[in-house]
């Protein structure tokens, strides 16, 4: 008999802190050019940015190269990827 999996707890407050973080991340970046926010914050808005950024393009590079795809489509692929998170994102 196969069991379900269960989302496991930590986890899934981590994820759900993640995407808290991120978001706000985005507002703080949206709305800095009309309030004047602290140097600090800023740099966490960024910061965060940024290493959603990298999560993005390395998951989707793992994700391209365990289907045995070769090195250039999954950089092409990883790419296209990161692409959309900053359209989306930003």
């Amino acid at each position: 008999m196969d069991a379900q999996r269960q989302p496991e707890p930590v986890g899934s407050m981590l994820l759900a802190l993640a995407l808290l973080l991120l978001a706000a991340s985005g507002l703080v970046l949206a709305t800095s050019w009309t309030i004047g926010y602290p140097a600090v914050v800023l740099a966490t808005g960024w910061t965060v940015a940024v290493i959603a950024l990298i999560t993005v393009g390395v998951t989707a590079w793992r994700d391209t190269r365990s289907t045995g795809v070769g090195f250039l489509p999954a950089l092409g692929s990883s790419l296209k990827r990161v692409g959309r998170f900053v359209i989306d994102f930003f």
